[in-house]
């Protein structure tokens, strides 16, 4: 059986290295593929033969930002059920309200440091094993 995957989409190098020290730290049981950009996401997602379980995803991206992958996951019938989460620097009400319309299954903003990495990664495990596949 192939192990379930989880997509990382986040720019920041420093952001990155924690969450998946998080999920290390965690024993998370998904594989995490990375991608640094809004248009590597939506290629990578249009390419996969099989969709990941979770799209992790940064609003504040080079090239596509985040909400626009986000409509275009939310637009195309082969994406559209996809389990999306944000998570992003961003603490703006207006992005969270867009976020949310768009489908979002959870909101997080960044927190400093690894504890607060731990506490979203034990959200993303716990969130994960309630949806169905």
């Amino acid at each position: 059986m192939t192990q379930r995957r989880v997509l990382l989409v986040e720019d920041n190098e420093d952001d990155r290295e924690l969450t998946l020290l998080a999920f290390r730290q965690s024993n998370f049981q998904f594989a995490v593929d990375l991608a640094v950009d809004g248009a590597q996401a939506l290629e990578r997602l249009r390419a996969a033969p099989t969709l990941p379980a979770l799209v992790l995803l940064d609003l504040n991206l080079p090239k596509i930002g985040g909400l626009e992958v986000l409509k275009h996951v939310r637009s195309e019938p082969r994406l559209k059920e996809l389990l999306v989460v944000v998570l992003t620097g961003s603490d703006e009400p207006e992005d969270q309200k867009e976020a949310e319309r768009l489908g979002v299954a959870r909101f997080f903003t960044k927190p400093v440091g690894s504890a607060g990495f731990a506490k979203i990664v034990h959200e993303l495990e716990r969130l994960l094993t309630t949806e169905r596949f």
